[in-house]
């Protein structure tokens, strides 16, 4: 099971089992995919906060047209 909350800046998403973790997180991508192309100047960063708690948001430090993954814990 998983309870995402969508944000204009970011996709925030908890996951219990782990065979939905992909689907989620494409998910949570292709939001913020659609978000960054208003800009162009921000990439899309998935930051695990802890196991099955993640972040998807815009970022500065991301080049557009890129994804990168970062672990907070």
């Amino acid at each position: 099971m998983f309870s995402p909350q969508h944000h204009v800046n970011y996709v925030a998403a908890r996951v219990t089992d782990a065979s939905e973790l992909d689907a989620v997180l494409s998910g949570a991508v292709e939001r913020m995919r659609i978000a960054a192309a208003g800009n162009r100047t921000q990439g899309i960063m998935i930051t695990a906060q802890e196991p099955g708690s993640y972040i998807v948001h815009l970022s500065d430090e991301v080049p557009y047209g890129l994804t990168r993954e970062r672990y907070a814990y």
